[in-house]
């Protein structure tokens, strides 16, 4: 056949679908499909991916049409992706030190430190590859060794090492020392409640499967120990730990923590008030490690090159003086990711920019989709799990929007004026940076949004302002000072100084700018209708060369922030895991929500309203409160109630007194005076008006009678009825408080009750218990004080009058849901509990779902057919004399939760492959 009657499209430089300029970001793609079908499917089986890849390979090797071929090689990579994907989920096998430790455990460890440890306020957490377990081992006081005879076990894996920062200041611990520790080791687990941060999954993308705490500095052994010459990432972060030794001595705690952040990607000792202050400004990824940085670096050292070989004309006679400049320049680069610990975002950073000198090398044209694409692949085949990482996400949704747009920022903005002149060229440059940084804003916008739940109004102006002084002025005298520290520890200083001034001029300028109110909204999660429609908008706001672009850009802000109705059929009450501590939601099917307490754990850098509360009432599309009850003047019950006081404006807050000493609850009543929250001192019977024609009424009067009284006897008791269920919530009240109770009011008796201070043996009388007979009892303890809250004795009661105990630290947030004919009840983490023959003749339905938010179980429950005890643990029963007796039916299906999450995942990581905001923490979600 002649040339000229082949079809055009069947010639390789016509066919644009297999165009060699596309085949790598096709493969990434594919790669990415595949890896988040493992990660949303993980119960795939893995040996069923090996044969569908190894067939379509070959498939692809036989056909001779480019077009089928390169479709049947897309569908091998999506294979392989998801054959990556599930093997990094597979529970490791022995001897890993997860195989070995399934629950809470005091035991022996020793091994090697792979970071600087990461030193914050209160806390030291130290990255710890162990290699050997000792049983039956336990380290005296002042012991500088182990006994020999003890029995050792081989292992391998890392461990997260948490412990006290100030009873270890004086250590100067460095990445490859020997430790031994007892500590008490455990896989992480984290809070568990829906569209909450998942803390096993952001450790395990780490290869972090046991986490630990060492409670004294006694129970240590510590040795500083050589590095091996091939040991190169030991002496990468061992370099790490050197300058950040140095930051620490030579300058003040701020600017030491500004630096850590910027050249090292250390950000654990940035205060809360620094980070509060970039947050606000959204400029917060200017502090990580990024794409940004790397290309600043790039461009100064191609520059400085140039003119260093300029100075050697002879030189110039033998290597062309670009491309030896830009061979020089990779040096620094490579420098810089070496510091800085080789994190993912750094290497991405790194190979994007190895990728771009090759090409001018070489002198051929630079794709940024390929280079894109390259990134891509390379990271996700050595972890796969960090496709659905916040981090991962952004960085390659802003690099892409970016590469997209350049042609069309520089056709408008970069365009030679016809009269040259250096205002004209400043003004250029000044519009076009501040649209790459309204490109990258607005694209990253949905993912911001539901990682974050905020967004920054200001945050394209504010990083266009502040880029001089941190990625110029401070990065630039850090990286020289931290490379003069091999030749000058002085010269080093002077330098460091002199940037560290960058940071004072930072600092100063965002306290000022924050003083602007309302440049920061909070925005509840963005469903996947809304992130979807947000996008396509986007893309057509691109596609479309009219004026209908303006209205289409509009549109796409409307969408991602326009409130959803909620729409709940029956009313909820869910009860939050939040530790040792306390919060209940309720939710009416008319559309009042009421929080009864909102305490947890807390710290100087913890907030259990901000990163654990919050993220729950915005993922339920709320926006604000009806009523907020805050049961009693313990930390563990109010400690968030500040900021939900400010982010969500109740329009009522009960408390049991306005008169305390306490600075905290003074906080909570300024904060309802300063937005208009109406304070009130329930009486007795006082109820809060309903429409789903249900009662909120406060039970207590000790807060009014009995004022000698401690402030747990004090507390509010709250009765909630609807569809003829009950719910007790009795806060922290003790033996005291029931005798009470169980005197004035003659109705006690409830379907669901929180156990009175958390299942103390001091609450919980059988005389009490005898009034209220509830047929579930929730336990809102932590994992960490099982023999305390729930006490042993305290859970054997409630079995003794036939009630169900659930517990948060085994099943995470607990849901009911009041349907008129039976009781749905939803866990959001897979654990066992026992279920007795309930009061009620109505159907009871108990659902589990996994904290991955991957799949959930269902399990329904006839109180007629007796079933002494159910197990939906996963794995092993780890309880004891379970019994079942009766049918059961069990049907898998997807988490709610999982499933917006994943397709959010796996719609950003197709829509924007890739980021240069860098490596951001995501809230405690």
């Amino acid at each position: 056949m002649r040339h000229e009657d082949q079809a055009p499209n069947q010639h390789p430089h016509h066919n644009k679908f297999i165009h060699p300029g596309l085949i790598i970001t096709h493969t990434a793609l594919s790669l990415m499909l595949g890896i988040w079908t493992a990660l949303t499917f993980p119960d795939i089986p893995l040996n069923a991916s090996y044969p569908v890849a190894l067939t379509v390979a070959l498939l692809a090797i036989l056909y001779r049409n480019r077009r089928q071929g390169h479709i049947l090689i897309l569908i091998f990579v999506y294979a392989v992706g998801m054959a990556l994907g599930l093997q990094k989920l597979q529970p490791p096998a022995k001897p890993h030190i997860r195989a070995l430790i399934n629950q809470q455990i005091n035991i022996t460890c020793s091994g090697i430190i792979l970071e600087p440890p990461a030193r914050s306020l209160d806390r030291l957490r130290i990255i710890l590859q162990v290699d050997t377990l000792y049983t039956r081992a336990r380290l005296s006081q002042g012991s500088t060794q182990i006994r020999k005879d003890l029995f050792r076990t081989k292992t391998r894996g890392k461990v997260q090492l948490s412990m006290m920062n100030h009873a270890l200041a004086h250590h100067t611990f460095m990445p490859g020392d020997t430790i031994t520790v007892n500590a008490s080791l455990s896989p992480p687990r984290g809070f568990v409640n829906p569209g909450g941060f998942n803390l096993p999954f952001f450790l395990q993308s780490q290869g972090i499967h046991i986490s630990g705490w060492l409670a004294r500095p006694a129970d240590m052994i510590w040795q500083r120990a050589p590095v091996k010459w091939w040991q190169v990432t030991i002496w990468a972060e061992r370099i790490r730990g050197e300058l950040i030794s140095f930051y620490n001595k030579s300058l003040d705690p701020a600017s030491a923590s500004l630096y850590r952040a910027l050249i090292t990607g250390d950000r654990s000792g940035l205060s809360q008030t620094t980070r509060e202050l970039f947050a606000n400004l959204g400029i917060y990824h200017l502090l990580a490690i990024s794409g940004l940085h790397m290309g600043l670096l790039a461009g100064f050292s191609m520059w400085l090159s140039i003119k260093t070989l300029s100075l050697f004309p002879c030189l110039l006679l033998h290597i062309p003086a670009k491309q030896g400049a830009a061979i020089l320049a990779m040096l620094p680069v490579f420098f810089y990711c070496f510091i800085s610990g080789l994190q993912p975002p750094a290497v991405r950073a790194f190979l994007m920019t190895i990728v771009l000198f090759s090409a001018f090398i070489l002198r051929k044209q630079w794709h940024g989709p390929t280079a894109i694409g390259l990134a891509a692949i390379i990271i996700l085949s050595h972890n796969p799990l960090l496709l659905g990482m916040a981090s991962f996400q952004l960085s390659f949704t802003a690099v892409t929007a970016i590469v997209l747009s350049l042609p069309l920022i520089t056709n408008q903005f970069l365009t030679k004026p016809k009269r040259h002149s250096p205002i004209s060229s400043l003004k250029a440059t000044i519009v076009s940076g501040f649209m790459v940084s309204l490109v990258a804003s607005i694209a990253t916008l949905p993912l911001v949004l539901f990682h974050f739940n905020r967004i920054s109004l200001i945050s394209p102006l504010t990083t266009l302002l502040m880029e001089p002084l941190l990625c110029l002025w401070a990065l630039g005298f850090g990286l020289a000072g931290s490379c003069a520290l091999l030749i000058s520890p002085q010269l080093a200083d002077i330098l460091l100084q002199t940037g560290a001034r960058g940071f004072d001029l930072s600092l100063w300028f965002c306290t000022y700018i924050n003083k602007i109110p309302h440049i920061t909204l909070w925005l509840p999660t963005p469903t996947i209708w809304q992130i979807a429609l947000f996008y396509l908008a986007l893309s057509l706001f691109f596609i479309l060369k009219n004026r209908l672009s303006a209205a289409i850009m509009f549109t796409t802000f409307v969408i991602l922030v326009f409130p959803l109705p909620r729409e709940n059929r029956f009313d909820q009450v869910t009860m939050l895991d939040v530790g040792k501590g306390n919060s209940t939601l309720i939710e009416c099917r008319t559309g009042e929500t009421i929080l009864i307490d909102c305490g947890g754990p807390f710290g100087a850098n913890f907030n259990i309203g901000k990163q654990v509360i919050a993220p729950l009432l915005w993922w339920k599309q709320i926006r604000s409160l009806d009523l907020l009850i805050l049961s009693h003047a313990d930390l563990d019950h109010y400690s968030g109630a500040v900021f939900l006081i400010n982010h969500f404006r109740p329009k009522e807050l009960w408390l049991p007194s306005t008169n305390s000493n306490s600075s905290q609850w003074q906080a909570v009543i300024q904060s309802a005076e300063k937005n208009n929250v109406t304070i009130m001192v329930p009486t007795t019977d006082q109820s809060f008006p309903l429409d789903n024609n249900g009662r909120l009424t406060s039970l207590s009067t000790a807060h009014l009678t009995r004022r000698n009284w401690s402030k747990n006897e004090q507390s509010l008791v709250i009765r909630f009825e609807s569809a003829g269920y009950s719910f007790l919530l009795p806060g922290d009240i003790g033996k005291q408080n029931e005798r009470l109770l169980t005197r004035k009011n003659e109705s006690l008796r409830s379907t669901v009750i929180i156990a009175p201070h958390h299942g103390s043996k001091s609450s919980s009388t059988m005389v009490f218990l005898d009034k209220v007979q509830p047929e579930f009892v929730v336990f809102s303890a932590s994992q960490y004080d099982k023999s305390l809250f729930p006490a042993p004795l305290i859970v054997k009661r409630y079995k003794d009058i036939n009630s169900t105990p659930l517990s948060t630290a085994k099943l995470g947030a607990i849901t009911f849901n009041l349907r008129p004919t039976q009781l749905d009840i939803t866990t959001t983490r897979k654990g066992h509990f026992s279920s007795t023959t309930t009061h009620s003749s109505r159907r009871v339905k108990i659902r589990t779902e996994l904290s991955e938010g991957r799949y959930s179980e269902r399990r329904r429950f006839n109180p007629k057919q007796k079933q002494k005890k159910v197990t939906t643990h996963r794995g092993s029963d780890l309880s004891h004399n379970t019994q079942k007796t009766g049918p059961e039916n069990y049907t898998s299906v997807k988490s709610v939760g999982g499933f917006f999450r994943n397709w959010t995942n796996l719609f950003f990581s197709i829509q924007c492959i890739y980021a240069s905001s860098g490596e951001i923490q995501p809230r405690c979600r």
